[in-house]
């Protein structure tokens, strides 16, 4: 018997009223916040935005590590971003200075990961993000790139379809071509929503998402799917059903 694939919810604006419903249709939550982490018998992971970038520095202070050890949270995941050091939001994400290149990105992510890892030894786990010009997101979108940069600082993947599915539209490439890149030895996470070809709605799950969802599960199992809608927490609840008993049926496989 396979190990099962677990459903997270993550801890939003929406947990406290769609909680109560989906309680048997949870078995993981993401939590962004370590001051704000439920009282649940639940495994729980904390997922942050910035990794390149000055948030990094901001949030990883003492009293951060001994909250997670609290809770005892040994999941952490990042998005694998910007390619600079500041971001200013107009349409979309815009460098806000010098862009970095490969080697700089590389040399910022080795020793971001050398300061985690002196104080806490659980998974880390870097994200993929959405291509979009500007400059905020040069190089690391690019699945070669996130290959090589997940391989050299020896961490984890966490796949975030919608976000594949933007880079991939973009870049005008095929979405096996880009899965063929990506180090899927390494996925410990999945997240899930639907993407309208280059913009990342973060909506609810098409035919064509559960299919590329199919197909990464014939390559590598994650540890933990996560269903990344944020809007209306009836439909929350609503698609947490629906995701749950889809994986009910990878599971009893």
């Amino acid at each position: 018997m396979q190990e099962k694939i677990k459903l997270s919810l993550t801890v939003s604006q929406h947990f406290n009223k769609v909680y109560p419903h989906i309680v048997n249709y949870t078995d993981a939550l993401v939590v962004r916040d370590v001051n704000n982490i439920p009282n649940l018998n639940l495994k729980k992971s904390f997922h942050m935005n910035g990794f390149i970038d000055d948030d990094f520095d901001n949030v990883f202070k003492d009293d951060f590590f001994y909250k997670l050890k609290l809770n005892n949270i040994n999941h952490l995941s990042f998005d694998l971003g910007p390619s600079c050091k500041k971001i200013v939001f107009k349409e979309c994400n815009l460098a806000d200075g010098p862009i970095f290149s490969k080697e700089q990105i590389l040399e910022i992510g080795l020793c971001k990961i050398k300061q985690i890892r002196s104080k806490y030894n659980g998974i880390i786990a870097l994200e993929n993000l959405d291509y979009h010009e500007g400059g905020a997101y040069e190089h690391i979108c690019d699945p070669d790139f996130i290959n090589y940069f997940v391989r050299k600082l020896d961490v984890k993947l966490a796949l975030d379809i919608g976000h594949m599915n933007v880079s991939s539209y973009v870049k005008g490439l095929g979405i096996d071509e880009y899965l063929r890149e990506l180090p899927l030895d390494k996925l410990v996470e999945l997240h899930v929503s639907h993407a309208n070809k280059g913009d990342d709605t973060h909506g609810v799950l098409e035919e064509s998402d559960y299919a590329i969802i199919d197909k990464i599960f014939s390559i590598k199992r994650p540890d933990f799917v996560v269903f990344e809608y944020f809007k209306d927490s009836s439909i929350i609840i609503d698609e947490q059903i629906k995701i749950y008993n889809f994986l009910r049926g990878h599971n009893n496989r």
